[in-house]
Order: C-alpha cells, then sequence, then structure tokens
C-alpha cells in the first residue's frame, strides 16, 4: 500500500471562527472599524458569487484606521478545486488564511487574529450610529484650535502649522485622527492629537507627541 497525501476537506472553512456566510461589506466594515479591534484583525465572508469570497481586515498604519477588503475566487485547476488570491493558489481557504498568518498580505502586515464573533454580532445588531467608547467629544462639535509649536507635515494631507496658528472647523475623523481648516492659508487637511475629556472641557492645553494645541472659542 502506498501512502499519498491526505485529499483536504473542500468546505472545512465553514467551521472556523472567522468565515461568515451571510454578512455584508458595510457590516465587516462597522465590525473592523470597531474601537476594540486592533491592526490586522479580519474575517472572511462569503460573496453574493457563491465561488466569490471576500477577505477584508482592518489596517492602522497609514493613518487613521480603514478597512481593507481583498478578493478571493474559487477556480478549477487541473481538476482540482482551488482558491486564487492575486497569483496564490490554496487547495483551501483554511490553507490561505494560514499562509497569511506567517506572510505579508498587504504592506508588510500579516493577518493576526480573526474578529470576536460576539463583537461582530453586537455591532452589527446595534442601529447604524456612530458609537465609539473613546469618543471625547460628539463628531458633530466643530472646533477652533491654536497650535503651541510649530509642526512640518509628514504626509500630503496633514497641515503644516506655525506657532499660534489657528485651526477653524476642527472635527474628529477617528480615534486621534481630527480634520480642519487652516485659518491663515485655508488648506484643508488632517491634525493628529491625543485630547482627553478634561482637557476639553477646560478648553486647555493640549499636549501631545505629534502637535501641542489649545482649544480657542469661536
Amino acid at each position: 500500500m502506498k501512502l499519498v497525501q491526505p485529499v483536504p476537506v473542500p468546505q472545512q472553512h465553514l467551521r472556523m471562527s472567522w468565515f461568515y456566510d451571510n454578512l455584508t461589506r458595510d457590516q465587516a466594515m462597522r465590525a473592523l472599524l470597531h474601537n476594540t479591534v486592533i491592526d490586522g484583525q479580519f474575517l472572511v465572508r462569503q460573496k453574493d458569487n457563491e465561488t466569490e469570497f471576500g477577505l477584508s481586515f482592518r489596517y492602522d498604519q497609514d493613518g487613521p484606521a480603514v478597512v481593507k477588503h481583498a478578493k478571493i475566487t474559487q477556480v478549477v485547476e487541473d481538476d482540482a478545486t482551488m482558491y486564487k488570491f492575486g497569483e496564490m493558489l490554496f487547495p483551501t481557504l483554511v490553507l490561505l488564511v494560514e499562509y497569511y498568518h506567517k506572510n505579508p498580505f498587504y504592506k508588510g502586515q500579516t493577518l493576526r487574529d480573526p474578529i470576536d464573533r460576539a463583537l461582530l454580532q453586537r455591532v452589527i445588531s446595534q442601529p447604524l450610529v456612530e458609537r465609539d467608547s473613546e469618543e471625547y467629544v460628539d463628531h458633530s462639535t466643530v472646533l477652533r484650535v491654536q497650535a503651541e509649536h510649530k509642526y512640518d507635515a509628514e504626509r500630503a494631507d496633514e497641515i503644516s502649522l506655525n506657532r499660534d496658528d489657528f485651526i477653524r472647523d476642527v472635527k474628529k475623523l477617528q480615534r486621534d485622527w481630527w480634520t480642519g481648516t487652516h485659518e491663515l492659508t485655508g488648506k484643508e487637511g488632517n491634525v493628529r492629537f491625543h485630547p482627553n475629556t478634561k482637557t476639553l472641557q477646560r478648553s486647555a492645553t493640549i499636549c501631545t507627541d505629534r502637535i501641542s494645541i489649545r482649544i480657542v472659542k469661536n
């Protein structure tokens, strides 16, 4: 008797905690943007087409957190069912996920743990409103701030500041990223700082590793 490699179980992904057979792209985004989810967490969802899957994952490394989506297609190669991502082929979705746990999936980022299923169900069952346990001001709040020191933008979408420059129409984007308009130049862009509740209530100085500003009255 000659032993050969075992035949992969084609539907084993159905038993995995990261797989969802009835989840929309928008629901995946809402869940992965929750403030308890970290960079690299992911899920895989069945798309409307039974031969296509979406791998959605959180990516924080280039600024405000975003959710990226990758298309995985079920194909037949040499009479065998395979799962294709880019130019890579895998005999099962499980092996694809295991491979990218150890190898870069996007810009050097590997996949980490899947998003918690209980958290996902809780998020998508809530009304579609913006909620974040780390929010310090409501998203509708608009601030005017003054820089306490010079800051040179590191990205094209950031605002460069000189000491005492004002930024108006400052609104929270996500976590420590805010957006506003430089009053002198009129440039719109992003600013990064880490306010806390007491600071905003006192209209005092905000000191951070990136920028120090003072909240001022409009």
